[in-house]
């Protein structure tokens, strides 16, 4: 376990090694570029709005990079749940991390973001968003019980509510409390040092505007992703969707599907007209694979939900 530790390590100094080296390049370039003024020049399509200066770029690039500096500095194992509504993602998101704390309903009460940090004490955060009819601000001390009575009645629901009057944004929610994962690190085996989250996202189907549809890429491009798939709905439209919004991701990778999981639950709901659970799960497997452009067809893990 230790040589995979230091593996781990190695990498990511690495990494940050190799950053430096490639930033120190690419300024020393810009610093004694012989026609400066070249730098501020527009090029690109004005009609297609991609119009934009050398500085810029570089300013874009250097954004980036400080961005990636900070997170090999502080390595983050990010882990993003995403599926349709109601597909049992929320129930895996409390299994996984050995605590009640993300709502489970059968219909929308979980939409929104729900981001699970380990601590030591107990912190509720209520992100500020557009149109909130809910109490935004920090609470600290609160039990499980309590933490999930004030994400559900207190956020959720009444996001429900109001999103049926006027157009709301989702609430983004932070909740830091021990995380099974990281009190036995044996779990995951990740060296010391290596923080751990688990983002449970809003189900696709409770999905309505832009800015979520963009607050779920972005989350899905910077984490490993568990695909949660309902056994009653994997031909339904919406896992289409949701297959698209992996999309980006899996190109990054190129074709490969390290940073991805899929769940087929429910599988206690399958009758004795369906397909045996094999075929079905080879059935998915190839349109996975079809959807997503893989090299190979990914695992899927079937799993049985009470």
């Amino acid at each position: 376990m230790s040589n995979k530790f230091d593996n781990v390590e190695e990498l990511l100094t690495s990494s940050l090694e190799n950053l430096e080296k490639l930033y120190k390049v690419i300024k020393e370039v810009i610093e004694n570029y012989p026609y400066q003024k070249d730098i501020d020049m527009s090029f690109g399509s004005e009609d297609s709005g991609t119009k934009t200066t050398i500085r810029e770029l570089y300013d874009d690039f250097c954004k980036t990079l400080d961005e990636a500096r900070k997170r090999l500095e502080k390595p983050n194992l990010s882990i993003a749940m995403i599926g349709i509504t109601s597909s049992g993602k929320s129930t895996i998101v409390n299994s996984l991390i050995g605590r009640k704390i993300a709502p489970m309903e059968s219909g929308e009460a979980s939409a929104g973001t729900l981001t699970l940090k380990h601590s030591n004490e107990s912190e509720l955060v209520i992100e500020e968003t557009k149109n909130a009819k809910w109490e935004i601000g920090r609470k600290t001390g609160l039990n499980d019980d309590q933490l999930y009575d004030q994400i559900r009645n207190k956020i959720m629901l009444p996001f429900h509510e109001h999103r049926k009057k006027e157009e709301i944004e989702a609430p983004r929610v932070s909740v830091s409390v021990p995380l099974l994962p990281v009190c036995d690190l044996n779990l995951l085996e990740l060296p010391l040092g290596v923080d751990v989250e688990f983002i449970d996202l809003p189900g696709l189907q409770s999905v309505t505007d832009t800015d979520n549809l963009k607050l779920i890429q972005d989350r899905v491009k910077k984490s490993f992703n568990i695909v949660v798939l309902n056994y009653q709905f994997v031909g339904d439209e919406h896992r289409e969707e949701l297959l698209n919004n992996l999309k980006e991701n899996i190109e990054f990778q190129q074709g490969r599907t390290d940073s991805i999981i899929f769940i087929l639950n429910k599988i206690n709901l399958r009758t004795d007209e369906d397909l045996k659970l094999d075929d079905k799960l080879e059935q998915l497997k190839k349109n996975i694979k079809s959807k997503l452009y893989l090299e190979e067809l990914p695992e899927i893990i079937p799993l049985i939900h009470y």
